[in-house]
């Protein structure tokens, strides 16, 4: 077990190490789980496409084995 911010409440899986960084993917999300008013498609958009959107995203971090 990795504290955070490595492992998060998320799925964090796959760790490899390689060169001083651990590599790993994560389910990590930013998005709301509801909002209050209706987004435009615009807004819509700018939520999906940032990095923490729930989709499988590869991260890395400094690492000494």
């Amino acid at each position: 077990h990795i504290e955070a911010p490595v492992n998060s409440n998320s799925l964090d899986y796959c760790p490899y190490t390689f060169d001083g960084a651990l590599y790993f993917t994560s389910n990590r999300s930013n998005l709301k789980p509801t909002y209050e008013k209706a987004l435009t498609t615009e807004e819509l958009l700018s939520e999906l496409n940032q990095v923490a959107n729930g989709k499988s995203r590869i991260y890395y971090v400094k690492w000494e084995d």
